[in-house]
C-alpha cells in the first residue's frame, strides 16, 4: 500500500493488522509494513513468502466465537445470506461491475434452487464501503421480490446470529460464520483474475 512504502521511506514504523485469505499472488497489499500481524503461519509462508518482518498472533475478533455456542441450523426455511462482493480501488485487476456481477451469479444459483416444496429467505449483508441504494435498485430489477432484506451498518454478528447458509467472496467473514457452525460458500467471480 502506498501509506506503508511512503511511512517506511521516512522511516516511520508501522504495525499493521492484515484482513482476509490474501490468497492472490500479486498483490503487495500491506508488504511494506514495518511489523505486520498475519493471521496464521500459513498466510506467513504462502502470500508473504516467508519475510522477517511477520508474527502470527492471530485475530483478535475471532476470540468471542471461540466461546459462541454453535448455531442451530434451520433446514425447513433457512435463511441464506450472502456478503456482498467489492471493487478494490487498489488492485488492477478488479473493476467497478465485479460485486453485482458476484450478486448476480449468486442470486441466480439460488433462484435455480427455488421450487415449490423449498422456502427460504435471502439476506444481503453489504460492505461498509458498498452502497445500499445500489444494491436495492440492482435487486428490484434483476431479482423482484427474491431478496428479503438488505443491511449495511449491522454488524455481521448480528447477522450470523440469523443465518443458515452464507454465501461470501474471499473474506474474513467465511472463518467467522464457520466458527458458528453455519455452513459456507466461496464463490469468486472468474472474471477478477
Amino acid at each position: 500500500m502506498l501509506v506503508d512504502s511512503v511511512a517506511k521511506s521516512r522511516g516511520i514504523p508501522s504495525y499493521l493488522i492484515i484482513n482476509g485469505f490474501l490468497g492472490n499472488e500479486y498483490l503487495d497489499e500491506a508488504k511494506y509494513a514495518t511489523v505486520i500481524n498475519a493471521y496464521s503461519e500459513s498466510i506467513r509462508d504462502n502470500y508473504f513468502r516467508g519475510m522477517d518482518n511477520i508474527v502470527c498472533l492471530g485475530d483478535p475478533r475471532m476470540d468471542s466465537y471461540a466461546r459462541a455456542l454453535a448455531r442451530q441450523i434451520n433446514r425447513v426455511e433457512p435463511t441464506i445470506t450472502i456478503g456482498a462482493s467489492g471493487f478494490n480501488n487498489i488492485d488492477l485487476n478488479s473493476y467497478l461491475a465485479v460485486e453485482f456481477e458476484f450478486l448476480h451469479e449468486v442470486l441466480s444459483a439460488i433462484r435455480n434452487l427455488s421450487n415449490p416444496a423449498q422456502r427460504f429467505r435471502v439476506v444481503i449483508k453489504v460492505r461498509p464501503n458498498g452502497y445500499r441504494e445500489l444494491y436495492q435498485q440492482f435487486t428490484e430489477d434483476y431479482f423482484p421480490e427474491m431478496v428479503d432484506m438488505i443491511v449495511d451498518n449491522v454488524p455481521l454478528r448480528e447477522i450470523l446470529d440469523g443465518s443458515d447458509f452464507f454465501i461470501s467472496i474471499y473474506s474474513q467473514t467465511l472463518f467467522e460464520a464457520s466458527c458458528l457452525g453455519i455452513p459456507v460458500v466461496y464463490h469468486k467471480t472468474d472474471h477478477e483474475i
